[in-house]
């Protein structure tokens, strides 16, 4: 059982609205045997000039049980300025992974989250995919493909004018990681999502992920795009976050 505790020393925000695309898989080379948790806490309260609160959490159980891998991801963000509630969102993603000797696996998940950032009641997820390993050095060094399609049904409050979305979506995601130095690594993960009826609605998102390890603690700088063709309310298309950080583990 590892437990690891997250300290986030700076968070940096360039635009925070989410499209809806959950990072689940890169975590995957970190999963160890048995039970194991991860969370992370962080927050800013601002008073005077500027009247701010903020609140972001994460909440990783997984259980690793022969081949069969089961992860539990909870998140949830707060934002209130000036009295004023920009944020209450959360995200709930229950994920199985049946892996072989190569750590190729089929993947089954269900996802279910709202974002008021957005105007987005409700989003819910099922679906089916395999991820194949197509390059494999070491630990360090891998090259992933997953194609796979899920169900999405979404509902959105904009203008107090109520919007629901139904769409089947195919999915391509790629996952790599690059030992850059003997302790400095290149994370990446890329999901490109295409609306199985109508190809000129896509979601893409992209996040590089730069780590320095040492002994008990990694040190990260992660930048996240996210890009929907088509939104189905007013809202902007393209979201960007930046965000480096301390990764404390306790073993």
């Amino acid at each position: 059982m590892r437990n690891i505790l997250n300290f986030f020393f700076v968070f940096i925000t360039i635009s925070g609205f989410s499209q809806g695309i959950i990072n689940t898989e890169s975590s995957l080379r970190e999963i160890s045997s048995g039970f194991n948790f991860y969370s992370s806490l962080d927050g800013d309260i601002k008073k005077g000039n500027i009247d701010l609160i903020e609140i972001n959490s994460s909440i990783i159980f997984s259980y690793k049980f022969k081949n069969t891998l089961i992860r539990l991801i909870n998140g949830y963000e707060y934002l209130e300025e000036d009295g004023e509630v920009e944020a209450n969102d959360f995200s709930t993603h229950l994920r199985v992974n049946i892996l072989d000797e190569n750590l190729n696996s089929l993947f089954l998940f269900t996802q279910l989250q709202s974002a008021k950032s957005i105007f987005q009641k409700r989003r819910n997820l099922l679906g089916i995919g395999y991820r194949f390993r197509i390059t494999k050095r070491n630990k360090s060094n891998y090259f992933d493909i997953a194609p796979g399609f899920f169900t999405e049904n979404e509902t959105y409050d904009f203008n107090e004018v109520e919007t629901v979305i139904s769409n089947t979506r195919f999915s391509l995601n790629n996952y790599f990681n690059l030992s850059l130095l003997e302790k400095l690594n290149l994370d990446c993960v890329t999901y490109f999502q295409i609306n199985s009826k109508k190809i000129d609605d896509y979601r893409l998102y992209f996040e590089p992920k730069l780590i320095y390890e040492m002994n008990k603690v990694n040190f990260y700088f992660k930048y996240s795009s996210k890009f929907h063709s088509t939104p189905y309310i007013n809202i902007k298309s393209k979201d960007q976050d930046l965000m480096f950080g301390i990764e404390i583990n306790i073993n």
